[in-house]
């Protein structure tokens, strides 16, 4: 901290006092960021971007929405308020608050229906002032070819380096991809993929970019320098995926060197990561055209299914929470048949010991809730029958509630208060994650005790998790799958594993919050017990 910033925390703070309202939205920005000899205060910083709101500042406003959105400062947490917010400072032309209306159509929030067209015509508006979030908004979006545009990676690579350049780290993650994997006209370099993902990881903005750019800087520090030309290639793992996550870990990393492999020594791995589904097919294609040895699929079954249709002889590596055999995937859990065989993450009997463990914790709920993904796709047909199976065998009644998106979410927390539902089981969609903190808030908001689908929900401050242990997952895929493959077994050959390693993980906080005790029987068994 300079002088400078004091100097001018307290200017701020006499031009604040008497009303200005440009220095009411800086002061407010002090304390939000603990800057000018000023302490991290969201109830100051709210205070001050009120004061500047209710002036009819474009940046009061916009401020205000974002602490709305995220339910900080003392204010509820309510997309709605949020939505207005930003649409009143996106029609006085901030580019931030049109970036951020934007990204409420993209994804349903707000009360306002999913318009991809509209997300795109706020995002241009918006990157055409130079605003980072919406030039890597709208990068997304012509990469996946949504909202009226083409396709066009070039035009997504030019959009992510203004952004990135900018120190916006989700445009530097993916600008770095394209650069490690040579995609929107860019060639392919590690050295520049590095570059850009440290910038990434150096930045506390956005956790969950970090982890991702961590994830790969891990990976790549590992690999050593490609072969000479003149060697014969490495033997290729090709892992596709749902998400921005690279989905190796340090586990799966231990797993094949016990099967005696090592990135960068005697086998190499290319990555494909889609935000959206629609990209999986052509991105299965492209991994073909690279003739792997082994195809990890992972995050989604659509991942699966899109490794399927590109090839029915390269071995198929799947962990999955779907049944496989009722999916397709296999014929038999002990004989799979074809070329594809993995980890089936969610057996019955995990879901109803998830159920078993939440009704410990609220053993006077006689309806359980549980949010589903959606309805008539067979993941949600599978998950949603083997659930009220599960309830059943417990005398519980489970009422399914279909949650496509924000609005939805809403819905189905008022829908099992007013049903009666003791407690609440979340299902485990990738569609979720990005509304983990709502989920999570609602819950208490509610006070309704919930069982999680990861622990990541569990350390964001859920009440509980009990799921397969995933660096034994990842250890088993590495070795147990990948490694034997890579000897030349047949997928045929290796049946499909269940977990053996489970962890429970409890949140004291989250359970003063709700009103409950936490048994001493979980305690006693708990893996984890967080604040």
């Amino acid at each position: 901290m300079t002088q400078n910033d004091r100097e001018a925390a307290r200017l701020f703070r006499l031009a604040a006092d008497q009303g200005h309202e440009f220095a009411e939205v800086a002061l407010g920005f002090f304390y939000e960021t603990g800057r000018g000899g000023l302490p991290k205060d969201d109830l100051e910083a709210v205070d001050y971007y009120k004061r500047a709101a209710e002036q009819g500042n474009a940046s009061g406003r916009n401020n205000l929405g974002r602490f709305y959105l995220n339910g900080r400062g003392g204010l509820p947490q309510s997309d709605e308020e949020a939505a207005r917010l930003y649409r009143l400072a996106a029609d006085q032309g901030h580019a931030g608050a049109q970036a951020n209306l934007g990204f409420l159509y993209a994804t349903g929030r707000g009360g306002l229906l999913r318009d991809d067209r509209e997300a795109v015509r706020l995002y241009q508006r918006a990157a055409e002032q130079g605003n980072a979030g919406g030039q890597s908004n709208l990068a997304f979006l012509y990469e996946t070819g949504r909202g009226g545009l083409r396709l066009d990676e070039a035009e997504a690579a030019r959009l992510y380096r203004l952004a990135a350049e900018q120190g916006y780290p989700n445009a530097q993650n993916r600008l770095a991809m394209f650069y490690e994997l040579g995609r929107g006209g860019l060639p392919k370099d590690i050295g520049e993929a590095t570059r850009f993902y440290k910038l990434a990881a150096e930045q506390d903005r956005d956790p969950d970019a970090k982890l991702w750019a961590s994830d790969v800087l891990t990976r790549l520090t590992a690999s050593t320098s490609a072969p000479s030309p003149s060697v014969p290639p490495l033997p290729l793992v090709a892992f596709l995926s749902l998400g921005n996550r690279v989905p190796t870990s340090p586990a799966f990393h231990r797993g094949l060197a016990e099967a005696g492999f090592f990135e960068g020594k005697n086998v190499r791995f290319e990555f494909r990561a889609s935000p959206s589904n629609e990209q999986l097919p052509v991105l299965a294609a492209e991994l073909i055209n690279s003739r792997p040895s082994v195809i990890v699929a992972t995050n989604s079954p659509i991942a699966v299914d899109a490794a399927r249709a590109a090839t029915s002889t390269v071995p198929i590596v799947f962990a999955t929470n779907v049944d496989p055999v009722a999916y397709g995937f296999v014929e038999n859990l002990h004989r799979p048949g074809g070329n594809v065989t993995g980890i089936n993450l969610l057996s019955d009997e995990l879901i109803g010991k998830r159920l078993s463990l939440l009704l410990e914790m609220a053993p006077d709920a006689r309806k359980i809730a549980y949010l589903s993904g959606g309805a008539g796709a067979p993941i949600y047909n599978d998950l949603r029958a083997r659930t009220v199976d599960a309830g059943r065998a417990l005398g519980r009644e489970i009422i399914v509630l279909d949650v496509r998106n924000t609005r939805d979410l809403q819905t189905a927390f008022t829908a099992l208060v007013e049903q009666g539902a003791g407690a609440v089981i979340v299902g485990g969609f990738t569609s979720f994650v990005p509304m983990r903190d709502r989920i999570i808030a609602l819950a208490q908001h509610y006070k309704v005790p919930a069982m999680y689908p990861s622990e990541n929900y569990t350390r964001a401050g859920g009440l509980m998790s009990y799921t397969a242990d995933p660096s034994e997952a990842d250890r088993l895929l590495g070795y147990q799958y990948v490694g034997r493959l890579l000897k030349g077994m047949k997928p045929s050959d290796l049946p499909v594993q269940q977990p053996t390693k489970f962890k429970l993980i409890l949140n004291v906080k989250a359970a003063e919050d709700i009103g409950v005790d936490i048994p001493v029987t979980l305690h006693a068994i708990a893996d984890e017990v967080v604040d």
